[in-house]
């Protein structure tokens, strides 16, 4: 049902992380534009975020994904909002994104979710 956030969210993320042309990042960024303002959460802001992130707009993406940190501060949020800062040049802010999202060993992230925020750590380092 197109008015099901969760369904429309899960359809735009599963474009982004899993397809990531040039046409399904468009397609998401569509998808997640007719979320009504007062039904976009968390998830929604993360998804959002991660799409300008796959675009190249890494200061808008920092934006929406700094959001998303406000409302529910998860592994996932701050792995992608490590990533954005690191393309941002903002080495503080990724390092301590990328460590609070892999806290606890990476509980919460997938193996290939904490690859990408140690390949980000590593990158810190040298």
């Amino acid at each position: 049902h197109p008015n099901f956030v969760p369904a429309v969210n899960n359809l735009a993320y599963l474009y982004v992380n899993r397809f990531p042309t040039r046409e399904n990042l468009k397609r998401a960024s569509e998808l997640l534009s007719v979320i009504p303002e007062d039904s976009v959460g968390p998830q929604v802001l993360d998804t959002k975020g991660w799409v300008h992130y796959k675009q190249g707009q890494y200061d808008e993406a920092i934006k929406v994904l700094e959001r998303a940190r406000a409302a529910a501060d998860n592994p996932i949020i701050q792995l992608h909002l490590g990533l954005a800062y690191l393309k941002g040049n903002q080495a503080v802010n990724a390092r301590d994104a990328l460590d609070k999202a892999m806290a606890n060993e990476g509980k919460g992230l997938s193996a290939e979710d904490r690859k990408l925020a140690e390949e980000g750590l590593r990158s810190l380092s040298g």
